[in-house]
């Protein structure tokens, strides 16, 4: 708890990498694996719990599909920019919500 005696319940969900079943995705499947479906999932699930707040554990996380990083976050933004992308000539994209 808090020095004021508050106490929250929190959700972690932890994500070790930014997955897509890209052969699924593009066949049209529309079952395929992704980390957005997952995590919306389980953000719905701990909603249903009525924690306070969620963590989303990052930590270990090596990477994987760029696609899948924006999406994701739009989880948790209304709109925005998610990610600057840095080419090797130096030019910056922009990838929003």
């Amino acid at each position: 708890g808090y020095p004021d005696g508050r106490c929250y319940k929190l959700g972690v969900i932890d994500l070790p990498a930014f997955y897509l079943d890209f052969k699924a995705y593009r066949a049209g499947d529309p079952n395929y694996k992704s980390t957005t479906r997952d995590v919306k999932k389980l953000v719905a699930e701990l909603q249903k719990d009525k924690v306070d707040g969620i963590v989303l554990d990052l930590r270990n996380n090596g990477g994987g599909s760029l696609q899948e990083a924006t999406e994701l976050t739009g989880l948790f933004i209304d709109q925005g920019p998610t990610v600057l992308v840095r080419n090797s000539d130096g030019r910056v994209d922009v990838l929003n919500d």
